[in-house]
């Protein structure tokens, strides 16, 4: 009859499960030059998994996760361990089910785009709100000097009126910012082919109008020396234009929800999408400026504005903003390390964001001191 020691038994259910041999054979791996009797030792003790649990991060990032694998090179154990740290305190901090903005905040995914609560959430949404003001301001104000003539007190209401309504549509309308990303419509059918024209026609449509009836008011004023009719007509026009361009732009984009196999991706698509936004808009600018105005000074003014207004107001600026603010603790390029992490095995891709490999390394990671 076969005597098994205790030290063995309690080694067998210390590494029950796929995870834990993961984490003995990664610490344990001969390149760290650990003895692997101590397995035993620790196990009999009962300090086996925690002792797993602090070297596994070190380990992982310094040893091929599995043979024939090339060590993760660029990423330093100490940095690993303290920015994970960093993120396992946030997720632990939204178990208690945190909510900002009407929705709760996920205790397990790492998604980029929704990370900014961790900075405090109030601070974020206001410096998002703060630079895009000035983001808009500076647009109009660069529109504004680009007139041959010092324009009327009601042009000078209205692009007031519009910036104050961006700035606050940015603080309550744009809670949770979605990603977009560049698309071409499919048209293999009738239905989709009608969908679209219908669409189109609409969104065509809606600023026409809207400028035509500007266009006589203007006109009404006495701004227009041309008469209504004029006015309707250039206002309309005008309209007209930028309703391509807005058209162009809907049905070139569209917000990004799907799972993506690089969660980085979310965001340089909607920086993708920003630029074009802006030169689509800008393009539109500059030809009706070139209407009244030098052409290379009107193309260069609108397609700066352009890309002022395209770039505001999106996913990546909120992105941006956070990783101003939290510029020191954590790293610029946030998503290249959390893919470095993920090719490391710390981490693991779910649908538009990462998750820690395993529950138990991020609640270790939860119960650590705050770096």
């Amino acid at each position: 009859m076969t005597v098994v020691r205790p030290e063995a038994a309690a080694l067998r259910r210390a590494l029950d499960t796929p995870w834990r041999l993961t984490l003995a054979a990664t610490v344990y791996h001969s390149a760290t030059g650990r003895q692997p009797a101590d397995l035993l030792t620790r196990a009999g003790n009962g300090t086996l998994h925690h002792h797993l649990l602090a070297h596994y991060i070190d380990a992982a990032v310094t040893v091929p996760p599995v043979p024939g694998a090339t060590a993760v090179p660029a990423l330093d154990p100490a940095e690993a361990r303290r920015v994970l740290t960093v993120l396992a305190h946030y997720l632990h901090a939204n178990m208690a089910g945190r909510i900002e903005q009407g929705r709760a905040l996920s205790s397990s995914d790492l998604v980029l785009h929704d990370l900014w609560p961790l900075a405090g959430a109030r601070d974020i949404r206001s410096l998002d709100a703060l630079l895009t003001a000035l983001l808009y301001g500076s647009a109009l104000l660069a529109l504004r000097w680009a007139l041959p003539e010092q324009p009327s007190k009601s042009w000078t209401a209205l692009s007031t009126i519009l910036l104050i309504g961006m700035a606050l549509w940015c603080v309550v309308g744009r809670a949770w910012p979605v990603p977009s990303s560049l698309r071409l419509p499919r048209l293999n059918t009738m239905a989709r082919l009608r969908n679209v024209a219908r669409e189109a026609a609409i969104t065509v449509l809606v600023p026409a109008l809207v400028g035509a009836v500007c266009g006589v008011l203007f006109a009404a004023q006495g701004q227009m020396r041309s008469g209504v009719l004029a006015g309707m007509g250039y206002g309309g026009a005008v309209g007209f234009a930028y309703g391509v361009a807005l058209a162009l732009i809907e049905g070139l984009t569209a917000n990004n929800h799907a799972p993506r196999t690089d969660p980085g991706s979310l965001l340089r698509g909607d920086l993708a999408v920003g630029l074009v936004t802006g030169v689509l808009l800008g393009t539109t600018t500059g030809l009706v400026y070139g209407l009244v105005t030098d052409p290379v000074t009107a193309l260069v003014t609108g397609l700066t504005s352009g890309l002022v207004f395209g770039l505001g107001a999106r996913a990546w600026t909120r992105y941006t903003v956070f990783r101003l603010y939290v510029w020191g603790q954590l790293p610029w390029r946030l998503a290249g390390f959390l893919r470095q992490c993920q090719q490391a095995g710390l981490l693991r891709t779910a649908g538009p964001g990462w998750q820690f490999r395993h529950r138990e390394l991020q609640e270790h990671l939860a119960l650590a001191p705050p770096p």
